[in-house]
């Protein structure tokens, strides 16, 4: 799958995030990685394409993040969380505060442009 357009990522794992922007950019989206709540506000400025979210990241507590982008942009802006695979109840909670979807951290590792295309195809 292509995509096109910028996705911004709040990421603090140093070790994911080359991972993520190299899958990000050869499924051609621009990647935005941020790491402070002000920072993700000012990256809402301009509507990205979606938004990855890690679940566990740092200082960077996921649940106002998911407000403010559907407080922004509503439900047409795909925000997709993701986190530990054996914390099921994290991620159910990522989906109540409002996430289209949230996946292992393992299939974003892997594949974070298809995942991003999977929901952005839906809202085009």
């Amino acid at each position: 799958m292509s995509g096109s357009g910028t996705v911004v990522v709040v990421e603090s794992d140093l070790f994911l995030r080359p991972r993520i922007e190299s899958s990000l950019r050869a499924g051609g989206f621009a990647p935005r990685f941020v790491v402070s709540a002000e920072a993700f506000d000012a990256a809402l400025a301009k509507r990205p394409a979606a938004i990855l979210v890690n679940l566990a990241s740092r200082g960077i507590p996921f649940e106002p993040l998911v407000a403010a982008a559907r407080a922004r942009w509503g439900e047409e802006l795909a925000v997709v969380g993701y986190g530990p695979h054996v914390d099921a109840g994290l991620l159910a909670r990522a989906r109540e505060a409002g996430c289209t979807e949230a996946v292992p951290n393992g299939l974003v590792a892997r594949n974070a442009a298809g995942v991003v295309s999977l929901h952005v195809a839906d809202r085009t």
